[in-house]
């Protein structure tokens, strides 16, 4: 069945990936798309030209559906450019589906997060409609339900609501230094995990990790929200390395994980729950976040580094 959710597309300078994100996304025959678009920046030669081959891609006539381009003439950066742009979509449609210029979508990808917007559209515990599943089956262990749910959203193909973006606030502008370890504490359960994150969370404010994902995430863990997470990973990331703005590891382990169909009628879990061993395995092995407390470290939190 056609998405009748407006499918977004985040687009910058890459017109290969983000060709083979357009082909996967005219053969779901969606009821509109929304292309997002980035200026070059003046610094990179040859950008400009990129930029226009990619605007290039989203006016031609092959589309089955209506398409509107949100353009920035100018260079915003990444966590500028996605944040004022799904402000822009979320301030005229209630839902939609997100897809960035490097990420490619399994045909049964765009289904999954339909009917699921559907069904968790009112409840506030729920944040977020992933298409990536990191882990696999975790040792072989195989889940009833087609899906589960999970406090990090990952946003390689996801979903969302307004109700959700609408409260989001890309700069962090709650952010008070030391104090916050404290809910990182309550949040965790534990000073290690709490001071790991503490340090990312710093460094995302001070600009040495220019992400929007982040952000996000921490506004749901602030929220105790939770994502859906399927039990079959449903969309590729095509673009490691060269011409990435954060996933430069040719080699990185999640680059270019094969996308697999997910069956339908989908088996829904019994209760909205987090998964804590997914839980567990996405704290260490995504955001690495195992540090275990040492002396030291507390010190160097009490002195504010």
């Amino acid at each position: 069945m056609a998405p009748r959710v407006p499918v977004v597309i985040m687009a910058f300078a890459r017109p290969k990936s983000t060709a083979m994100v357009l082909d996967a996304v005219k053969a779901a025959r969606p009821a509109r798309v929304i292309a997002v678009l980035d200026g070059p920046r003046p610094h990179k030669p040859g950008e400009d030209a990129l930029c226009a081959e990619v605007a290039a891609q989203f006016a031609q006539s092959a589309w089955p559906c209506p398409v509107e381009v949100i353009a920035s003439p100018v260079n915003m950066g990444l966590r500028a450019r996605i944040s004022t742009g799904l402000s822009e979509v979320f301030s005229r449609h209630d839902r939609a589906i997100i897809i960035e210029d490097d990420c490619v979508p399994h045909p049964s990808f765009f289904p999954f997060c339909e009917e699921l917007l559907e069904r968790y559209a009112d409840n506030p515990r729920v944040s977020a409609i992933s298409g990536n599943n990191f882990a696999g089956t975790l040792g072989g262990i195989h889940r009833d339900a087609s899906y589960h749910f999970t406090p990090f959203p990952h946003i390689w193909g996801w979903a969302t609501w307004a109700r959700v973006w609408q409260s989001f606030d890309a700069d962090m502008r709650w952010w008070r230094g030391r104090r916050e370890l404290f809910w990182l504490w309550r949040c965790f359960g534990d000073l290690g995990l709490a001071l790991s994150w503490y340090h990312t969370i710093r460094n995302v404010r001070n600009g040495k990790i220019k992400s929007w994902a982040l952000p996000f995430t921490v506004e749901q863990l602030r929220a105790g929200t939770m994502a859906v997470g399927p039990e079959q990973n449903l969309v590729t990331n095509v673009g490691f390395g060269d011409g990435a703005t954060n996933t430069t590891e040719a080699t990185h382990p999640r680059s270019n994980i094969p996308a697999e169909a997910v069956v339908f009628p989908l088996k829904h879990p019994d209760q909205v729950a987090p998964d804590q061993q997914i839980t567990r395995w996405t704290q260490r092995e995504v955001f690495h976040a195992q540090r275990p407390v040492t002396f030291g470290g507390v010190r160097r939190w009490l002195r504010g580094r």
